[in-house]
């Protein structure tokens, strides 16, 4: 395994931690000989400049690192498709840090505005999102902790994620349109062309959407929603995007989402939107 060459502080800064100040991470950081799961596994700053800003799917199955360190790992899609699952070392690593940065993000609410910590800590995990799906690089761990809570605190996040799914050739809205989309105030002309956007591709007939792109996008959101369990509003617009993602391309299990969603938050307008329609039958054209 590749073991970093740059001092420690400066690898973290650079390559893995883009959206956290040094200061508040290492905080977090420093706490984290504390168990988890009835097991000890911090083996120190060795393991943790060995492991930092790698892929996880480059470690060998028998040295696993400490639950840290697949915060600051990065993932293939391919790899979360193959290991999504409760029991998933990775995700109990991630789960590990739910409880701080929901706490951190709250406290730069405070200090700086809640438009301004949104964009913090998502702008580049939502670019990251784009980028997995259009050029196939990956995301960092943390990347799949801090869009739930920017979808739950912006749904304009949430609604770039979908179309990001949805408008695969770029027809409609390319990296830098989709960025203005999430974080610029929406205007009239905006929603206008967003509403223009899924007409469009709600009556499309000529081409058959990309199945195998909203597969893995399925199971990444599915990964989030198991992450953030134990803050259960943190995945009621993850739900809400699972029921439009499966109902739009016919995946299955659509009454399932929207009903995970609509029980944590009985006004999600996208579950019940979703919901509707699946119960009237309506779908888009491509399916026709």
């Amino acid at each position: 395994m590749e073991i970093v060459e740059d001092d420690l502080k400066t690898k973290i800064s650079h390559n893995c931690i883009d959206d956290f100040d040094m200061q508040s991470l290492m905080q977090i950081y420093g706490e984290s000989a504390n168990s988890f799961n009835g097991c000890l596994d911090f083996a120190g700053s060795e393991d943790f400049e060995s492991f930092a800003g790698r892929e996880i799917s480059d470690i060998n199955g028998t040295i696993y690192p400490s639950k840290e360190c697949s915060f600051f790992m990065t993932f293939s899609k391919e790899y979360i498709y193959n290991n999504c699952s409760d029991s998933a070392q990775w995700i109990k690593g991630l789960e590990y840090w739910v409880p701080a940065v929901s706490e951190a993000f709250i406290e730069n609410v405070d200090q700086n505005g809640k438009q301004y910590a949104i964009r913090d800590i998502a702008s580049r995990a939502l670019m990251r999102w784009y980028n997995m799906f259009a050029y196939d690089e990956k995301m960092f761990g943390y990347d799949l902790v801090n869009l739930p809570i920017a979808m739950l605190h912006n749904i304009n996040v949430r609604d770039a994620m979908l179309i990001s799914i949805l408008d695969e050739n770029q027809e409609w809205y390319d990296e830098k349109t989709l960025s203005e989309f999430a974080w610029c105030p929406h205007t009239p002309e905006v929603s206008r062309n967003l509403r223009h956007c899924l007409e469009a591709k709600f009556t499309q007939t000529n081409n058959k959407p990309d199945i195998k792109r909203a597969i893995f996008a399925c199971k990444i959101l599915k990964s989030m929603a198991i992450i953030t369990r134990s803050i259960p509003k943190l995945s009621v617009q993850v739900y809400a995007l699972l029921a439009y993602i499966s109902w739009w391309f016919r995946l299955g299990e659509v009454k399932y989402y929207c009903d995970c969603a609509l029980r944590i938050d009985p006004d999600c307008s996208m579950a019940k939107i979703v919901c509707g329609a699946f119960e009237n039958g309506l779908e888009p054209a491509w399916i026709e």
